[in-house]
């Protein structure tokens, strides 16, 4: 799991929040393309932004930005989308239940290091 923040570009910015949606998944893809290295890449996002590219006609997207979120989100073989209902990272965070208890300091200081085990 990881998450990525960035603004988006004042064009991106103006449009209406499904098309924003639309604009920052393409942005994280493109973003994300030297992490990724082609690898599987599931992004979940809020809206249908596969019906807004293939069925939406609108005159909000110019035809160049339509084709280059078309090339990034739908004709990229590793890029999957998903829509999700709730989008909160918070809640992918862990708690206080998660893993052992422990001293941090303490298993330092006791562990020996990899190269000597």
């Amino acid at each position: 799991v990881a998450y990525y923040s960035s603004p988006l570009d004042p064009v991106a910015a103006g449009l209406p929040p499904c098309l924003r949606a639309v604009a920052a998944a393409a942005a994280l893809v493109e973003s994300s393309a030297s992490l990724v290295l082609e690898s599987t890449l599931c992004l979940a996002v809020p809206h249908a932004v596969t019906s807004l590219l293939l069925k939406s006609k609108t005159q909000h997207l110019s035809n160049s930005q339509l084709t280059k979120y078309e090339m990034l989100l739908l004709n990229a073989s590793n890029v999957t989308l998903t829509r999700c209902a709730v989008l909160n990272p918070a809640s992918l965070l862990p708690t206080e239940g998660d893993g052992e208890p422990h001293d941090c300091l303490t298993s330092l200081l006791t562990l020996p290091p990899p190269e000597l085990t």
